[in-house]
């Protein structure tokens, strides 16, 4: 089963490099390969081979037959949904500066009043995730694990300034700068530093690249980088994440002869592991302790935008913190979490069948965002930043599953969308008189 299911990776790793060629390392279907090789495949081959157990709340949980079966026909699904859309026809379109003159003040005063009130309500657990202790202590990210837990429960509606709202308003300053708008060019590096460091702040070491590699991503589309470039970006991310595990799990793991680098390798591990193991603890939950959800694990981090004071009356609350809230929640570990790989998602809704064609139609979606994205065939420029987000989200639901930060970037989508097409100011053109009308 290890055989066939290395063959299968290098397989599609073949398959998407054919299909997006001239821009592969920067397109959603590379964040994605990568998330799947990482967080899905490495660990659970690794766990699998060498019987290594993942725990949840002193229950072992071991890979599977069937937990590698599932991860095989979840990638052959992603490699079937890429063929099926192919390559697509070369076909650049001109760019309409549709954001030009559009103020977005109103989203990012939002944006940072809901970062503010999330700072001030935790204050004391991030002022102690980031004390020196957190660089000196291995053992530091243990102990503040929880209280990150219980300060995400519930707050998820107080995190999307700096999960989407901010990251959205960078792309669109970008664009903007792009556009020919010189003075957005400051706003969208001030925007995308501030997140990064208010999501470090707040222990989202992963969550804190989105804003980044989303902006490189929407780069890519207005000036191609050589391969130079791109090689240099890479190896400055990878140096990055690196420094930045050095400084969240202590700086005590490069000393070889520490004894506490034990307790340090061991929660990096099991870190990395996450998504491995809630796959095979999803797969002993359903359907034989819980029937399966069809379709209701999309809704749940919707839901969980309601803020907790209006809600927690009429919505229970295991769904304050999503799908992946709910499975930690279930099963008695942390409260918030919790790593669902996309394909355990897919088996949580509707079985193996599920898992089938649910990774045909998203390896189709993944392919066809990243077409239109090294096609350059986007014809209004605020689409641009809705097809960067989805791209991005959609590969990042590998690890954390459609129903997460996609539905709810969806959602963010359509309230900007919203804003830009259905409320946008009338343009009055002066027309000479007896000129021709002009087209469209």
């Amino acid at each position: 089963m290890v055989t066939l299911l290395i063959s299968a990776l290098i397989l599609y790793a073949c398959v998407l490099w054919k299909m997006n060629r001239g821009n592969f390392i920067l397109s959603p279907s590379a964040v994605h390969f990568g998330y799947l090789t990482l967080y899905v495949f490495v660990p659970a081959v690794s766990m699998y081979a060498y019987e290594i157990p993942h725990i949840f709340s002193g229950q072992l949980y071991f890979i599977s037959d069937r937990g590698l079966f599932l991860i095989l026909l979840s990638t052959s699904g992603f490699g079937m949904g890429a063929l099926i859309v192919g390559k697509g026809n070369a076909r650049p379109s001109a760019l309409n500066p549709d954001l030009h003159g559009r103020n977005f003040s109103l989203f990012l005063i939002l944006g940072f009043i809901l970062t503010g009130i999330f700072a001030l309500k935790n204050l004391d657990f991030m002022m102690s995730l980031n004390s020196i202790q957190a660089i000196a202590d291995p053992e530091h990210y243990a102990v503040v694990q929880q209280l990150k837990s219980d300060a995400m429960l519930g707050s998820t509606y107080l995190l999307q300034g700096v999960h989407h709202i901010l990251p959205i308003l960078a792309l669109l300053f970008l664009v903007k700068f792009y556009s020919g708008e010189k003075k957005y060019r400051d706003w969208t590096v001030a925007l995308v530093v501030f997140d990064f460091a208010f999501e470090m702040a707040s222990g989202g070491l992963w969550v804190a690249l989105a804003c980044p590699l989303m902006i490189l991503m929407a780069r890519q589309y207005f000036r191609p980088a050589s391969y130079r470039q791109v090689m240099i970006a890479g190896i400055s991310l990878v140096l990055l994440v690196a420094g930045l595990f050095i400084v969240k799990f202590g700086s005590s793991s490069l000393q070889a002869d520490d004894q506490d680098s034990l307790p340090l390798v061991g929660l990096v591990g099991n870190r990395m592991a996450s998504g491995a193991g809630t796959m095979e603890l999803i797969l002993e939950m359903y359907p034989q302790r819980r029937e399966y959800e069809y379709g209701m694990t999309y809704v749940r981090d919707v839901v969980s935008l309601v803020p907790s004071p209006l809600k927690r009356n009429f919505v229970a609350e295991k769904w304050s913190g999503g799908f992946n809230g709910f499975i930690a929640y279930s099963d008695g570990y942390y409260k918030a979490t919790a790593q669902v790989p996309v394909m355990a998602e897919f088996y949580a809704n509707f079985g193996m069948l599920g898992v089938l064609v649910g990774s045909v139609f998203y390896g189709m979606g993944l392919q066809a965002l990243s077409n239109r994205m090294r096609q350059r065939s986007i014809g209004k420029a605020s689409y641009v930043v809705w097809f960067v987000v989805l791209g991005y989200r959609l590969a990042e639901a590998t690890v954390e599953g459609i129903g997460g930060r996609f539905c709810v970037s969806c959602v963010w989508i359509a309230i900007f969308f919203v804003y830009l097409e259905a409320l946008k100011p009338a343009i009055v053109r002066f027309q000479p008189a007896g000129a021709p009308a002009p087209a469209g």
